[in-house]
């Protein structure tokens, strides 16, 4: 429906006897010309001066013509079904899946309402797609319950739509992510949790989390850090135990505890061979748990070959060349291979760049590279060796050709193109979920990876307007 109103700054009266005015007079102004016209020119002439007048008038008095359309849209009630495996287990009150099933089969999730539609989502350690109606049933195999993320990606979802508010279907059972407590204080829209399942805390002791490296290089140690929780078995001791294809590869004793909280468990691993590899961390099975099926957890590694080779360019020698060459040199997994630039585009070196030799490598470093003078040949090769999907690691610095580098736009980190300004400082701060990052760990202990955080130099750059 659309609405449409005409205002004014001024008198609507004031506007009327103007317009009259301004009719009259052009209307006496030209009922007598000298030399004498005809009739039909004379009214043209009014008709002339009569617009002028009111263009003058409309021009101060200023109108305004509004054309408002208002749609009814019914707010959203969004119902979130947990569909992680621990709601397909039994407890005191009963089985949680049946009791799901029940809550979803009520006439108030399957009846139209008039004032608000539901909007059904399942979820487990992330948001699942939108269903069409409530769900008859569900897989219940969820690995994990993460509801702050849920609650985060439930937002994305619904951003175009009025999103009222939000029906909770959970044990409760949350073991991932943030704190969803907190999260929910200041979620902006009323959350109405329907528990299921007993809420008094059940025995149980389970691995919740892992983290590792994706990818690793046969024959060289990762570290792995195992999250575990327990309840109703404090002070018993257990075996955090990692293996492969049945062979254990390190174990540790932990002491259980009942605060609540995670407690966390480094192991180690050589991966040998190439390729996925399943592993698999286990804690053994106690006496009157609620379940057995979160006592293991298994996990992939890539392993790759142990030899990466590397090509390093730089724009032209120097410190940072020296520095980077040498720490690269020093890592028994990688073969190493430079390239630095003369002033005339060419290389000290005799290089091959041919397409063969540029795809021969498994990542590229590019220090100070590509430079005014570098050959748009070479970086046609490179580009189509980053293409391919090889890894890349840009080093931008005083000499660097943005407009060439920008040739590789679709492998650079920024949404747009930066631009060149003085060097200045820039101070590195990881957030405190990065902290925990196999890419991001300094030390093993979490102080100590702060700590060596905190006493790294600054970084200089020479880059603004920066958006990643």
């Amino acid at each position: 429906m659309a609405d449409i109103s005409l205002t004014i700054s001024g008198s609507a009266w004031l506007l009327a006897l103007g317009i009259a005015l301004a009719i009259a007079a052009s209307a006496f102004v030209y009922r007598r010309t000298v030399p004498e016209v005809s009739r039909g020119w004379r009214i043209l002439l009014a008709a002339l001066r009569a617009g002028v007048a009111l263009l003058i008038l409309l021009m101060l008095f200023q109108p305004i013509l509004s054309v408002t359309r208002s749609e009814e849209e019914k707010p959203v009630v969004a119902v979130l079904v947990d569909n992680s495996a621990s709601m397909a287990l039994s407890d005191r009150k009963g089985d949680r899946g049946r009791e799901l099933r029940r809550i979803l089969r009520h006439d108030l999730f399957r009846q139209k309402h008039d004032r608000f539609d539901f909007a059904f989502f399942p979820f487990s350690n992330k948001l699942g797609d939108r269903l069409p109606a409530a769900p008859d049933s569900l897989a219940l195999n969820g690995d994990g319950t993460d509801l702050t993320r849920a609650l985060e990606e439930l937002k994305e979802a619904l951003g175009q739509e009025y999103f009222a508010a939000v029906v909770l279907l959970t044990d409760g059972a949350d073991n991932l992510g943030e704190n969803p407590a907190r999260y929910a204080a200041s979620y902006g829209r009323p959350l109405f949790p329907i528990a299921i399942g007993d809420p008094r805390a059940q025995k149980d002791a389970l691995i919740t989390n892992y983290v590792t490296n994706e990818v690793a290089y046969s024959g060289t140690a990762i570290p792995v850090d195992v999250y575990i929780k327990s309840s109703g078995f404090g002070g018993q001791r257990v075996a955090v135990r990692l293996s492969h294809q049945g062979e254990t590869l390190d174990s540790k004793m932990v002491t259980l505890s009942d605060n609540g909280f995670e407690q966390k468990v480094r192991l180690h691993f050589t991966p040998e061979g190439e390729g996925f590899q399943k592993y698999e961390l286990s804690i053994p099975h106690l006496n009157g748990e609620l379940t057995y099926a979160n006592n293991a957890k298994p996990f992939y590694v890539k392993v790759l070959k142990s030899k990466q080779k590397i090509l390093l360019v730089a724009g032209a020698p120097g410190p940072d060349f020296v520095f980077l060459k040498r720490a690269l040199e020093s890592d028994p997994n990688l073969a190493l291979e430079t390239w630095v630039e003369k002033k005339d585009g060419q290389f000290y070196a005799r290089v091959n760049t041919s397409a063969q030799r540029v795809r021969a490598f498994d990542a590229y470093v590019f220090l100070d590279y590509p430079r005014r003078s570098s050959r748009r040949s070479v970086l046609e090769q490179l580009r189509a060796a980053l293409a391919s999907g090889k890894a890349a690691m840009f080093l931008p610095a005083a000499q660097t050709d943005i407009e060439k580098l920008w040739l590789w736009k679709d492998f650079l980190p920024f949404a747009s193109r930066p631009a060149r300004t003085g060097e200045h400082v820039v101070y590195i701060q990881p957030l405190p979920q990065g902290l925990h990052h196999p890419v991001m760990r300094l030390a093993e202990d979490d102080a100590e990876n702060q700590r060596r955080w905190e006493e790294l130099p600054p970084v200089f750059t020479n880059l603004t307007r920066v958006r990643l």
